[in-house]
C-alpha cells in the first residue's frame, strides 16, 4: 500500500513539475513575441524593457553579404532607435512554426523561425531567418541577453538572390567612389537580368551620379517599364529635369 501511495505521490509530483515548465516555456515565447511585437510598433521603450541593459548583451545579424554585430546593451539601443527612428515602411514580420525552447536553471535558449513578406525588385517577397534567443531569469521577468538572426534566404541559389549579390558588388564600389567599376557591375547585371526592373534602376543611379543624365533618364524609363510601381525612377527622371540647365 505504501508503494501504491507513494507512486502516486511521485506521478503527482512529476507532472506538476512538467506543468510547470511548460508554463515557464509560455512566459518566455511570450517575452519574445511581445518584444517582437513592440519592435514593430516602433515602440523603443516597450521593446527596450525585454532585454537587459548590460554590457555584454548582444544582437547580430547574420547573411551571405554581412555580418552585423552590436555588443553592450548602449550599442544595441542606439542602433535600434536609429532604425526605428528612420524606417517608414510597416515590417510585414511573423513567427511560423514552433519555438524550440530549452531551460537550465536561470537560463534559456530559444530557436525560432521568422519570415518577412515585403515588396522588392519589381515583387512580393519572402524571407526566412531563423532566429535564435539567449535568455536570463530575473527579479523582473525573463529577459533577453542575446539574439542572433540568420538570414537563411540570402543563402539560396536563385535569380533574385544572384541578381541582388551583383547589386551589392555594385553599391560597395559605388560607395567607395569608384563609378566607373560599378557601372561594370551594373551593366553586367542588365545582362545577365535583362528583365529585372532593380538592375536597370541601379545603373541609372550610377550613370546619374557621374552626371551622364542622357544615359541616367534612359535607363531611368527603362527601369519603370518594367516595373511601375517603381515611383524612386519617376522622382529621378523629375529630378534631372529640374537640375538640367
Amino acid at each position: 500500500m505504501k508503494k501504491i501511495i507513494f507512486a502516486c505521490f511521485m506521478g503527482i509530483f512529476l507532472v506538476s513539475i512538467a506543468a510547470s515548465a511548460e508554463s515557464v516555456k509560455d512566459v518566455i515565447k511570450e517575452t519574445i513575441e511581445k518584444e517582437t511585437k513592440a519592435f514593430l510598433d516602433k515602440d523603443i521603450e516597450a521593446w527596450s524593457s525585454y532585454w537587459l541593459h548590460e554590457k555584454y548583451v548582444s544582437h547580430t545579424t547574420i547573411n551571405s553579404f554581412f555580418i552585423n554585430e552590436k555588443i553592450s546593451w548602449d550599442s544595441i539601443y542606439v542602433s535600434m532607435k536609429k532604425y526605428v527612428d528612420n524606417e517608414k515602411d510597416v515590417l510585414n514580420l511573423k513567427f511560423v512554426g514552433e519555438f524550440d525552447i530549452n531551460i537550465s536553471g536561470n537560463m534559456a535558449s530559444v530557436i525560432a523561425t521568422q519570415e518577412q513578406k515585403t515588396y522588392m525588385f519589381g515583387k512580393d517577397r519572402v524571407f526566412s531567418s531563423d532566429i535564435k534567443y539567449l535568455l536570463k531569469k530575473t527579479d523582473s521577468g525573463w529577459k533577453i541577453i542575446s539574439l542572433t538572426v540568420v538570414n537563411k534566404s540570402s543563402y539560396e541559389n536563385s535569380d533574385f538572390i544572384n541578381e541582388f549579390r551583383m547589386n551589392w558588388i555594385g553599391y560597395n564600389f559605388l560607395s567607395k567612389d569608384k563609378i566607373d567599376e560599378a557601372i561594370k557591375i551594373f551593366q553586367l547585371n542588365t545582362e545577365m537580368f535583362p528583365m529585372a526592373s532593380n538592375t536597370w534602376d541601379s545603373l541609372a543611379e550610377v550613370y546619374m551620379k557621374k552626371g551622364d543624365y542622357k544615359k541616367a533618364t534612359e535607363y531611368y524609363k527603362k527601369s519603370f517599364e518594367l516595373d511601375p510601381k517603381n515611383t524612386n525612377a519617376k522622382k529621378m527622371i523629375e529630378k534631372m529635369k529640374a537640375e538640367k540647365p
